[in-house]
């Protein structure tokens, strides 16, 4: 037997449609964060659009991080606390993608990944697994949705700035 979809029923278990919707929101909305980190350096950056494009999220954050900065002190500090919720973000939707769900429900649900060796606290934590409820999934939602929302606001201004120093310049 498979789903609607043709995932075998023995690979899950019986996962209600609502989960496989709620984990394709993190999955629209990380991919969407990922495109707005890269708007994030085209705004403060001179190469070429191509140049960066491809890279991987975490290439594009140590990008916008390189000195010098091209911008006044307090927008540096806007820009720095904006890549740390980014990468909080940006790792609860990777626990999110990255689990496996053995007979999820929104009610509870347990995921569970093995982690590498920089995720680790210790050498024999090489497994990670947890209990997630649909608050806790709405949450990680919301959160997406926010830093989404403001990452592209700071683009906008950013590149606003650009445009302004060039023309006065």
């Amino acid at each position: 037997m498979t789903d609607s979809y043709g995932i075998p029923n023995h690979f899950f278990g019986p996962i209600p449609g609502q989960f496989y919707a709620v984990i394709g929101r993190v999955t629209m909305l990380g991919a969407l964060l990922e495109q707005r980190v890269l708007e994030l350096l085209w705004a403060i950056d001179d190469e070429p659009q191509p140049v960066h494009a491809g890279k991987s999220v975490a290439e594009l954050l140590r990008l916008i991080e390189k000195p010098p900065l091209s911008r006044s002190d307090a927008t540096d500090d806007d820009v720095r606390d904006m890549l740390r919720r980014v990468r909080v973000v940006i790792e609860e939707r990777n626990a999110v993608v990255h689990s496996l769900w053995p007979e999820a429900t929104l009610r509870i649900a347990f995921r569970w990944r093995p982690r590498t060796l920089k995720r680790r606290a210790n050498e024999s934590e090489w497994m990670q697994g947890e209990f997630v409820t649909r608050k806790d999934l709405r949450g990680i939602v919301s959160r997406l949705v926010t830093v989404n929302d403001e990452l592209a606001t700071m683009s906008q201004r950013l590149h606003s700035h650009r445009v302004t120093m060039s023309t006065d310049g």
